[in-house]
């Protein structure tokens, strides 16, 4: 499985209703080649902080990211 996909499965098993979380987890079904190379970090990070720790960080940057990658 990769980053992208873990990612995925994490999001989407915590705070499913959040749309902010929704948001994050459809845009990384849309380009997930894309965005499994910037975000094989994340994983390290959920191997390092753990998952409740490491989906607040995710949200906190895509939500600083405003306009980014998310938006297109």
């Amino acid at each position: 499985m990769s980053a992208t996909e873990r990612l995925i499965v994490l999001l989407g098993s915590h705070h499913p209703d959040d749309p902010g979380v929704r948001y994050v987890v459809q845009a990384l079904r849309r380009f997930p080649q894309q965005l499994g190379v910037r975000f094989d970090h994340y994983q390290r990070l959920i191997e390092s902080v753990g998952v409740e720790q490491a989906t607040a960080i995710v949200i906190d940057n895509t939500i600083q990211v405003g306009g980014g990658w998310v938006a297109r």
